[in-house]
């Protein structure tokens, strides 16, 4: 009897095995390429709503730290130090970002990127070696970062009076002019007081929010921080 002769696939065989596997290869790779694209996603929109969290959250933290500080001008007299116009402002807050127990200068500015979007850049000279007590100072702001990007246009607006001698009733504001309002600039070097209110204005082509931001309480007594007594002005 003859012996039994094993034989290996037909080509038939073979064939159908290949298109089998093909197609298990093709359909694993379009589902994890659809999973892949989905997590990208989906890991994009949870990295913007948590850097847009983070902006609602540093924003009024910054802006509540500003205070009425007090500087010699260059006349010598004591005057509020707090510089803004429609790109941004510089003034001092209490508490420093890169150092809670420091005071510090900050410095909020609008920036046009190389791709001619606008950025929001804050930077701070922290008062721990030395103390900001004249105008004739130079600041070396070391420490910033990016607080807003990626915006077609960002502007500032300042609310207040119009001077402290308008708001005491001793004289009033230009014709033209309001008592208390909106203002694109204020410099309290000039008006004897800090704005009430900060706006920020953030533009997406047609689209715009408005960022609104209350300062501290004013009142009579200015810290001077140029000979750690407390003076009236």
């Amino acid at each position: 009897m003859a012996g039994k002769i094993d034989r290996g696939f037909s080509l038939v065989e073979l064939l159908v095995a290949l298109t089998i596997m093909s197609l298990t290869v093709l359909i694993g790779s379009y589902a994890y390429s659809t999973f892949s694209n989905k997590w990208g996603q989906d890991l994009g929109r949870f990295n913007q709503s948590f850097y847009k969290a983070k902006q609602n959250a540093l924003m009024p933290r910054l802006m509540r730290g500003i205070f009425p500080y007090v500087v010699e001008n260059t006349t010598g007299n004591a005057r509020i130090y707090f510089e803004g116009n429609s790109d941004g402002f510089v003034g001092v807050v209490q508490n420093a970002m890169f150092d809670v127990s420091t005071p510090a200068v900050v410095r909020f500015s609008v920036n046009q990127d190389p791709n001619f979007s606008y950025s929001l850049t804050y930077e701070e000279w922290l008062m721990y070696r030395e103390v900001f007590i004249s105008l004739e100072q130079d600041f070396d702001f070391t420490h910033q970062f990016i607080v807003l990007d990626g915006y077609s246009d960002i502007q500032f607006e300042y609310f207040g009076w119009y001077s402290n001698e308008v708001k005491a009733r001793e004289i009033s504001a230009p014709i033209g002019e309001k008592d208390r309002g909106w203002y694109r600039n204020y410099n309290s070097l000039e008006k004897g007081l800090l704005p009430e209110k900060i706006k920020v204005i953030l533009s997406n082509g047609d689209k715009k929010t408005h960022w609104e931001f209350a300062l501290v309480d004013q009142h009579p007594k200015w810290l001077l921080w140029n000979d750690g007594r407390n003076d009236d002005i």
